[in-house]
């Protein structure tokens, strides 16, 4: 993908320095679209991570520290839903636990 984004790039600018601009705006659009994507795949993938770690981070009992790396899934992707259910799931904990030490 990464080598799409910038093959359609550099199609764009030569279209562009030949004077074909709107076929420079074609590549440029198909260029801006594939990066696009790419953004919105890191940063599921990061996002799973992020989540993941807080759902370890729960199993072993810090809630607070749980809590950390799955807001920070949501950052990336507000309505991620198992970063929505895990949230939740700390939060019950964290409740069920105020006062031994989380």
């Amino acid at each position: 993908q990464m080598y799409r984004g910038y093959f359609l790039k550099n199609q764009a600018m030569s279209a562009r320095d030949l004077g074909d601009l709107q076929t420079s705006e074609r590549f440029l659009q198909e260029s801006e679209r594939t990066f696009q994507t790419i953004q919105a795949e890191a940063e599921l993938y990061l996002a799973n991570a992020y989540n993941g770690i807080g759902s370890d981070t729960l199993l072993k009992g810090h809630g607070k520290q749980a809590l950390s790396w799955i807001d920070k899934a949501l950052e990336l992707v507000p309505d991620h839903p198992y970063a929505l259910h895990d949230r939740e799931e700390a939060l019950r904990y964290m409740k069920a636990t105020a006062g031994h030490g989380n």
